[in-house]
């Protein structure tokens, strides 16, 4: 049990495996399930503000009651009193603040398991780190993070992107220490894991090649071959779609081991550059360029592992203490959801595809999974069909789609494909939002450059996509 693990602060709240707390050890009641509810969108919103609003679309859905806010403020007024009983009547306490029009909840790596699951996520990632402590720590959070988030939550709530994000990061989690522990030979310490996650995601192949392989070099090649025909035939039938290069490539390796056989290092991923050429010349758009960088950094983490080492360095609690410190005041980056989009805008000739391709050329490092172009062509007719869009990206990928498959099954095949990569995508000359949304890469490593002589208004409004508009006039050259 994840107390046995860290060192019992009077409360502790648990969001793997279902929304749990306890005070001085004990379990504790949290109420009926709209309160479990509240507490868990909360946990996993991991110290950032939810509004009242926000509370109140995820709990009770298009048609919430005419009392919700006053019900949102019992539940919390309720949930305070459960964590500290002592507590005087209308204080806020230590747990649950209230913040400008919604609430967050106040907790870190020594009374929150998600929070030490990322601590430890982020230890593994650092630098320099050895296949073997990678594998230490990245077990250890599979160990605090051994059911999914929110687990017993009504649908769809459990479907929402809070919840939606952190299944990701346990995923990944589970995939890198895979990776790791296939270079140490302890890829029977991590198969237990991968086995339960590909369970709950029948159709990630990422996930089931790592599965694969670790089951192989763990001396089950005959349970690793069952596997991969298991997840082919389930992406022929519900995805009409033959498994992509990352599982064909496990299953190559597998049909090539002998029982003495090597362990795999690495895993064969399809990596797409399709960026036409950067335009020779290419003068001013400094302002354009400036807000296209400042959404970028806005969910890339700065370069601070000297400070977050320095924090790990102190003794005890502390360390850990001033690292999650760090966290919460931002310094750590956006841990973005959704989509993330720039929309550059503009009349026709203005150079909206120029400004798109410098700015894709000068990032592209950042997106070493691959990147892509595509012309929609939205300004002649009703532009490029969002089914053919997407075959032509699945197939960039790797996979090979059904010839039948229709725009469904191609966007279900494309949302997998691009989980847990940092792909960059170039959608040139947009019809309008409806297009751009229906091609749309599900994960938040994914970053879309739209451009279009359409306002694309609905995608600035429900995808939050960053605007660009390109005025007739440039902005200054610098001298």
């Amino acid at each position: 049990m994840t107390q046995t693990l860290l060192p019992g602060p009077k409360v502790y709240f648990g969001l793997f495996g279902g929304v749990r707390a306890w005070r001085n050890q004990r379990p504790l009641e949290l109420g009926p399930p709209q309160r479990r509810a509240l507490l868990g969108i909360l946990l996993a919103a991991d110290g950032r503000l939810v509004t009242v609003a926000e509370l109140i679309d995820l709990i009770w859905g298009e048609r919430p009651s005419a009392s919700a806010t006053n019900l949102v403020h019992r539940h919390v007024g309720a949930l305070r009193r459960t964590f500290e009983p002592e507590l005087p009547h209308r204080a806020e306490g230590r747990w649950l603040v209230r913040s400008g029009s919604g609430y967050e909840v106040r907790v870190d790596a020594v009374s929150c398991d998600l929070r030490r699951f990322r601590l430890l996520a982020e230890r593994a990632a650092q630098p320099g780190t050895s296949p073997a402590t990678v594998a230490d720590l990245l077990l250890q959070a599979l160990d605090l993070a051994s059911g999914a988030p929110g687990e017993g939550l009504t649908f769809p709530l459990a479907q929402a992107t809070p919840f939606r994000v952190v299944e990701r990061e346990r995923v990944g989690a589970a995939m890198a220490a895979a990776d790791a522990a296939l270079r140490c030979g302890r890829e029977r310490q991590v198969t237990p894991h991968l086995m339960a996650l590909s369970a709950r995601h029948p159709l990630d192949e990422p996930l089931h090649a790592r599965l694969i392989d670790c089951l192989a070099a763990g001396g089950e090649r005959a349970g690793a071959l069952a596997v991969y025909e298991d997840v082919r035939r389930r992406l022929n039938t519900e995805l009409g779609i033959e498994p992509g290069h990352e599982l064909g490539d496990a299953r190559r390796r597998v049909a090539g081991r002998s029982p003495a056989a090597g362990r795999p290092t690495t895993l064969a991923v399809a990596v797409p550059a399709q960026l036409p050429p950067a335009p020779t010349v290419f003068l001013g758009r400094e302002r354009e360029l400036a807000a296209a960088d400042a959404y970028l950094a806005r969910f890339a983490a700065p370069d601070d592992r000297a400070r977050a080492a320095e924090d790990r360095r102190r003794p005890g609690e502390d360390g850990e203490r001033a690292a999650e410190d760090r966290r919460r005041a931002g310094e750590g980056g956006e841990r973005a959801a959704g989509h993330r989009i720039c929309a550059i805008t503009g009349v026709a000739g203005i150079g909206k595809t120029a400004l798109a391709l410098h700015w894709a050329h000068r990032n592209a490092g950042k997106f070493p999974d691959g990147q892509f172009y595509i012309d929609l062509w939205g300004d002649d007719g009703e532009g490029a069909a969002p089914a053919q869009v997407l075959r032509g990206f699945l197939t960039a990928l790797g996979m090979r789609p059904a010839a039948g498959a229709d725009q469904e099954s191609l966007a279900a095949a494309f949302h997998q494909a691009v989980r847990g990569r940092k792909l960059l995508f170039v959608l040139d000359g947009a019809r309008g939002s409806v297009q751009v949304r229906a091609v749309l890469p599900a994960d938040p490593g994914c970053l879309v450059i739209a451009t279009s002589r359409h306002c694309l208004t609905g995608l600035i409004a429900h995808e939050g996509a960053q605007p660009i508009p390109l005025e007739t006039t440039l902005s200054p050259v610098p001298v």
